[in-house]
Order: C-alpha cells, then sequence, then structure tokens
C-alpha cells in the first residue's frame, strides 16, 4: 500500500511517541528496581541484645513467640494456639535483620536437639518478622508473619549485656533481663531487684567469693581468678588454659499474669566438662511475689502430682519396667521418685527440671519432665494463679 505524506508523518509521529513511552516505562521500572534492592539491602536498626513478644500466623496457625536476641545469636521459646507443650527456637540473625530459626521438640533419643522444621525470614521492621518455615523432611511447606505484641497480663523487658575477655583465652559473660516500668511497677522492682541480688550473691562453683559490691567485681573476680590460674599453667604447662563462663538470666514465660525467670549456667574452668545448670523462679505479676506449689494446687496434691510425673518419666526415659532406679544409676531418696523445687510454669503446663548430677551420672545429662495442665485440672485451685490461663484455654 502506497502511504500519502500526511499517512506517513501520523504514522512516524505516533511510532515516535510510543518509543518514547516505552523508554521512559523502561527507565521508570529499572528506577523503580533499584530503589526497591537499595531498600532490600537497607538494613533494618535492631538492637543488639533485646526480649521481644511476638504473635501472628504460621499459615492458619495462631503462633506465639517470646524471642531473645544475644549478639548474632537468637533464642526462646514459640507456642501454637491449639497445643499445651511449648517449641525452643533457636538460631542466628545478620546484620540486615536475615532471620535464621530451628523448630525444636523436646531431644532425639541420643540426647540431642530434636529439629523438626526451620523459618527462615526477616526483620521487616523492629517489631514485624516475616518469611517462610518448611518442616524437617521439607514435605511441609508455609509463610509465617509475627508482630511485637504484649498482651495486657504481661510485660515488657529490655535485655543488658555485660561482660569480659582476657587474653583471647578466658571469657565471661553476664545476661539479664530488666522489667520495663510502665506497667506493674512494683513488681519490677521487686524481680529487678531479685534479678540484681542473684547477681551480686552469687554462689559461683569455682569461686570461694560468694558475695559482690557491683556486677563489675563480679566480672573482674573471673578475670583475676584467670590471671592467678594462667600464671600457674605456664609454669608447669607453658600455656594458657582456656576458661568460659556464661551467666544468663532471662525470660522463660511471660503472660497470663505470670512471669518465669531461667537462670542457665555454664561454667568451663578447666577440666573435662563445662558445669551447666538451669533454675526457674516463677512470679506472680500482679503481686510480684514468687509463685509457690501450695498456691496452685488443692489440699495434699503432691501424691497424685507425683504418680502422674513418675509416669511421664519412666515413659520418656525408658524407665517404664524398671523397679529399682538405683541399678539404672538413677538417685532418688530412698530409691522413689521425688518431684524437686525447680519447676517452670507455662500456658499448658508445668515442667520440672533435674540439672546434670542431680538425679544421675553426668553422662546421663538433665532431666525434664513436663506435665500438662490437661491430665491435673482436678488439682488445680479455682483461685489460683493459674486462674487466667485455665478460664481461656480450658
Amino acid at each position: 500500500m502506497k502511504l500519502n505524506k500526511f499517512t506517513h508523518f501520523f504514522f512516524f509521529k505516533k511510532t515516535f511517541l510510543l518509543m518514547c513511552i516505552l523508554v521512559f516505562a523502561g527507565s521508570f521500572l529499572c528506577l523503580a528496581q533499584n530503589e526497591t534492592k537499595k531498600e532490600e539491602k537497607k538494613p533494618v536498626k535492631i538492637a543488639k541484645y533485646f526480649y521481644k513478644k511476638l504473635d501472628g500466623q504460621l499459615g492458619d496457625q495462631r503462633i506465639e513467640f517470646d524471642l531473645m536476641r544475644f549478639g548474632s545469636t537468637l533464642e526462646g521459646h514459640f507456642y501454637f494456639l491449639d497445643k499445651e507443650e511449648k517449641g525452643t527456637i533457636r538460631g542466628t540473625i545478620s546484620e540486615t535483620g536475615r532471620v535464621s530459626l530451628e523448630e525444636i521438640e523436646g531431644n532425639t533419643a541420643e540426647g540431642e536437639p530434636n529439629v523438626v522444621g526451620f523459618f527462615d525470614g526477616k526483620f521487616m521492621s523492629p517489631t514485624e518478622i516475616a518469611g517462610t518455615w518448611h518442616s524437617f523432611d521439607g514435605e511441609q511447606y508455609n509463610t509465617f508473619t509475627v508482630k511485637e505484641n504484649y498482651p495486657e497480663k504481661s510485660s515488657s523487658f529490655w535485655v543488658v549485656h555485660e561482660g569480659r575477655s582476657y587474653s583471647g583465652t578466658a571469657t565471661v559473660d553476664l545476661v539479664y533481663i530488666v522489667m520495663g516500668e510502665e506497667k506493674h511497677k512494683a513488681t519490677a522492682e521487686k524481680i529487678n531487684a531479685f534479678i540484681n541480688s542473684h547477681i551480686l550473691n552469687y554462689d559461683h562453683p569455682k569461686s570461694a567469693k560468694k558475695q559482690f559490691g557491683d556486677h563489675s567485681e563480679f566480672l573482674d573476680d573471673f578475670v583475676n581468678r584467670y590471671k592467678k590460674a594462667s600464671e600457674e599453667a605456664q609454669k608447669a604447662e607453658g600455656q594458657m588454659p582456656i576458661w568460659d563462663n556464661h551467666h544468663q538470666i532471662i525470660l522463660d514465660y511471660n503472660n497470663h499474669n505470670i512471669i518465669v525467670l531461667e537462670f542457665i549456667e555454664s561454667v568451663f574452668e578447666g577440666g573435662a566438662y563445662a558445669h551447666e545448670k538451669v533454675n526457674f523462679v516463677n512470679f506472680d505479676l500482679g503481686t510480684g511475689n514468687h509463685i509457690k506449689l501450695e498456691e496452685l494446687f488443692e489440699k495434699d496434691f503432691m501424691p497424685k502430682l507425683t504418680k502422674i510425673a513418675e509416669n511421664i518419666f519412666r515413659n520418656k526415659y525408658g524407665f517404664k519396667d524398671i523397679k529399682d532406679f538405683s541399678k539404672e544409676g538413677i538417685n532418688f531418696k530412698d530409691n522413689k521418685f521425688t518431684l524437686n523445687d525447680n519447676y517452670a510454669l507455662s500456658k499448658g503446663g508445668i515442667t520440672f527440671r533435674f540439672n546434670e548430677d542431680e538425679i544421675g551420672v553426668h553422662s546421663m545429662g538433665a532431666f525434664e519432665i513436663f506435665i500438662p495442665y490437661s491430665t491435673i485440672t482436678d488439682l488445680i485451685k479455682k483461685d489460683s494463679p493459674l486462674q487466667e490461663i485455665m478460664e481461656n484455654h480450658y
């Protein structure tokens, strides 16, 4: 077809305008993509040490996180709304806020953490994490989002880190929480005072000193003892010993008017293995007082609670048909199963812990028993500190 001058001009003009639009659109798209990449690379400012209470969704399931950061390490607990037992989350965080967490449910038969899934995500803001989750076998996959949220009957905390190191061969870390005072001021004063008193009156398994004027004196005691020990070791062996102490006072539970502190001790100052211990203290958020077992359960509760706990203990650790604990290396008073006073309350039940060397030889490790509230509802007082949990979940 032969084009006249007018048609040719119109066709050229239309083509030119279309090309201009495409070039402009392409430039805009490239600019937008560059800006997006800049945003992706731009790190979210997050404290090096923190505690965050978060809740949200994993697929169509409601989940809750109690998450703490210690430098590049993340640790905490999580709950599914429809499950009683809490899980453990443990992993790392990068400088840009990328998060990688293992989902752990108890231990394997060999005593190793039983990893059942993985959370991979990113801090979208200082108060929100989003990403993906997949099961250990890779057969299940979903997305998750959690946002920082403190229910009315919980409290905010921040995390403090203090430490010392010497010559690259000795390190001591002290990590502890401080309860925020915007709510429950009287309780915050009691809990913070309890934590500080624990540090200043710390019964260190390797130190003769049991009282300290302040935190610096507590940390300096480690360095001073190390200097003396290293001088002796260099004379005798010609090398510096390796020492490593970690002391943590962190949160195990923070909801339903209950605060549970977890005291973690890991002390290595030579020898075959580190001295490790975990103890719990439970507080009433309303009063700031310790929660005792007698406040939770009806009169004469202990025989039935002990019987239920013993069945769980036997089934979990392979002692179901054992008549004599001592022949298995388990040492209870009078060879009868007995509960101790090292327990932690949670949304779904109560955990009792026997530390290493407490009822068995060191190689057997620690023992933990989780007793679901659903198995002991008849023992729980109606006006106990567990009332809030029982009314909302049972």
